[in-house]
């Protein structure tokens, strides 16, 4: 589980979310671009869907952090392959994507 700190909100989501949003972040900034996410995540512990501007001089901190209680968000596999995804397409390295693996 990862908890994301932006512009002072705390959302906690899965660690597959989360290492494809600091993925995308990464790709978003080397191409000097800013793109609004989605995906599910954890608000005050209660489930949410989280809307997220990423990208250059977006300022977005994630701490690897032990779960409470057993973490599975409903939509977590979608949106994490989503987001990989428009990183893969962005940078330009769409050759070893997996297309179908959410068609």
């Amino acid at each position: 589980m990862f908890d994301i700190f932006v512009t002072g909100a705390r959302l906690a989501t899965s660690d597959d979310v989360a290492e494809a949003l600091l993925e995308y972040v990464r790709v978003l900034a080397d191409q000097g671009r800013t793109e609004l996410v989605s995906f599910p995540a954890l608000l005050d512990g209660q489930p949410a869907q989280a809307w997220l501007t990423l990208g250059a001089g977006m300022p977005l901190a994630a701490v690897r952090s032990e779960p409470q209680l057993p973490l599975s968000l409903e939509g977590e596999e979608l949106a994490a392959w989503s987001i990989r995804r428009r990183a893969a397409v962005l940078a330009g390295t769409t050759a070893g994507f997996d297309w179908d693996e959410h068609n």
